[in-house]
């Protein structure tokens, strides 16, 4: 992403938050909205080996048993799919 280090952080108020690192005082640059409970964990996709850019994509799960992956460059939303996984989810990665 140009222009900053994208962070992305979950919470117990269901969502996602985009942030950009060096603007973050002005509050998150996107809300991704999907998951019926608390969301314990995020994870960018790796960059490619040539240590380019992330591809974009963000997985993030919780306790509402899915992880969930996103576009993280679409505007509005960018969920991609659900995955159901029958219980709580702690740890995403790539």
């Amino acid at each position: 992403r140009r222009g900053g280090v994208l962070v992305a952080s979950g919470s117990s108020d269901w969502d996602v938050m985009l942030w950009d690192a060096e603007r973050c005082e002005n509050g998150p640059l996107r809300t991704l909205s999907g998951h019926s409970y608390a969301v314990r964990c995020v994870a960018f996709d790796p960059p490619p080996r040539s240590g380019g850019a992330s591809g974009g994509l963000l997985a993030s799960g919780g306790d509402d048993e899915t992880v969930r992956v996103w576009d993280s460059r679409a505007k509005y939303g960018g969920k991609i799919t659900t995955l159901r996984c029958g219980s709580t989810v702690l740890c995403c990665s790539w």
